[in-house]
């Protein structure tokens, strides 16, 4: 029988968002998954909105990805490089 951790504790979990002006919807993503994320990492695809500002007054850790190309391909492998 697997133990359950206790409500609002912090699983050992990384969670990678890809965004491309997200400042409506990023506050609300980021308070729901904090509760049960280690650790949040937001690959950018040079947002022009304050997607990178509500990143970083969350408190997590950035990357930017080449806005050029396919958006989700790009962010994948900017992820996998950056997280190992």
């Amino acid at each position: 029988m697997m133990s359950q951790q206790p409500s609002g504790a912090t699983a050992p979990l990384t969670v990678i968002l890809l965004t491309l002006n997200e400042e409506f919807n990023l506050p609300e993503a980021l308070e729901n998954i904090k509760e049960w994320a280690e650790e949040i990492f937001i690959v950018d695809s040079c947002s022009t909105d304050r997607t990178v500002d509500i990143a970083l007054e969350h408190g997590v850790k950035i990357v930017q990805s080449n806005p050029f190309g396919l958006f989700c391909a790009d962010a994948d492998q900017t992820a996998c490089d950056y997280c190992g």
